[in-house]
């Protein structure tokens, strides 16, 4: 991994960047305003997220005020969260 400086929320900050290919994580962000370093790794995990069922044209589908919702198998990259 490569530290790279950076900016979070207009503070500076630092990151890190794969050198190789073969390396297990996509990144590393710190956020200096709330002290928290994150590690997003390469590995992806599946997660059921509730999303509103969408028309033809993209809007949610609601009858009588309440949203119809299905559930969708999304990838997520699985990530560390390191507290400072």
């Amino acid at each position: 991994m490569m530290l790279v400086a950076s900016e979070w929320n207009g503070k500076p900050s630092f990151r890190t960047v794969p050198m190789t290919a073969d390396c297990p994580y996509v990144e590393c962000i710190f956020d200096p305003e709330s002290k928290v370093f994150v590690v997003i790794s390469k590995t992806k995990r599946n997660t059921l997220q509730m999303l509103p069922k969408l028309d033809e044209y993209g809007q949610p589908i609601s009858e009588q005020k309440v949203l119809n919702k299905k559930d969708i198998n999304l990838k997520y990259f699985k990530s560390i969260t390191l507290l400072m």
